[in-house]
């Protein structure tokens, strides 16, 4: 990838304290450092990248990007604009001048999830052509640069929600993608023993494009939409322990929440995905929006 691919802030933010959001026109990376307090842009003017691509933060404070779909474009072939892609970036928010290409997805998909865990990033379920839900993954050498195949999940989900708690990773909400019908499962993956195991809880609601967070003694989830276009509001806390689920006090604002996700004592941290406009702070039981950019 060529030089000049973004604009360079006037200094980096502290590791650890950042969020991040790519906005659907996929031409810029919105960065909030929750601590100073500071927005920064940091513009593509060579580069869109592919339509709905998930991404995740890692060591260093980088972004890993992978998959998504192909952009209308009248130069495009009209079967390049329908099927998933494999194209994996690194954006450096530390030297926002390089957009490194990696090594590819071993498949092509959209609508899955990406989430780092210590030496491993992971892309799971999603869509491999079509509409319909897989069950394969695959996990990211951070250190070599190659993905390989893991063990596939237990129950198929596009647009689902992903956290990692206690050396587990936990898979929330989502679709089929063969229906309107959400998938209401919580799965769970042991990355020491590469093991699948549904859960016997059932979300309370059909949801997906939402987040889900570690907190407290279990996980919050919030945000996103029904299949059938209608906001959430709803926010709520599994506790893994008990199996209790408890409602919580709603979003003041609705969107999708593909974002990362920022957890600094008991606070949450998370930006709404779709402008990378608004950000949202779960503290102390209570929400809170602030205006990151005007759109």
């Amino acid at each position: 990838m060529g030089q000049n691919c973004c604009s360079r802030p006037r200094e980096a933010s502290k590791s650890g304290s950042s969020l991040f959001c790519i906005p659907e026109e996929g031409t810029e990376i919105v960065e909030y450092d929750v601590e100073q307090e500071v927005t920064k842009i940091y513009r593509l003017p060579e580069v869109q990248l592919p339509a709905q691509a998930k991404y995740c933060l890692v060591a260093g404070g980088k972004l890993l990007i992978g998959g998504g779909r192909g952009r209308v474009s009248r130069k495009a072939k009209p079967t390049s604009m329908n099927e998933p892609l494999s194209a994996v970036y690194l954006f450096d928010a530390h030297d926002p001048h390089l957009l490194r290409i990696r090594s590819s997805l071993l498949s092509a998909r959209i609508g899955h999830v990406m989430i780092a865990y210590e030496a491993f990033a992971y892309a799971l379920s999603g869509c491999l052509s079509g509409y319909k839900a897989t069950k394969t993954c695959e996990r990211y050498s951070l250190a070599g640069d190659y993905w390989e195949a893991i063990n596939p999940m237990q129950v198929p989900r596009i647009h689902a929600a992903v956290c990692q708690f206690r050396k587990k990773l936990y898979l929330t909400g989502g679709n089929t993608g063969t229906s309107l019908d959400c998938v209401h499962t919580i799965e769970t993956y042991d990355t020491m023993l590469d093991l699948w195991t549904v859960l016997d809880m059932r979300l309370p609601i059909s949801v997906w494009r939402h987040a889900c967070a570690p907190y407290q003694a279990g996980i919050v989830v919030f945000g996103g939409s029904t299949p059938e276009g209608q906001h959430n509001f709803d926010c709520f806390i599994i506790a893994l322990g008990t199996r209790r689920i408890t409602q919580m006090a709603w979003l003041p604002h609705a969107g999708e929440f593909t974002a990362t996700v920022l957890v600094k004592g008991q606070a949450v941290y998370t930006i709404e995905s779709f402008t990378g406009s608004m950000l949202c702070v779960l503290k102390e039981g209570r929400w809170a929006t602030k205006c990151l950019i005007q759109i």
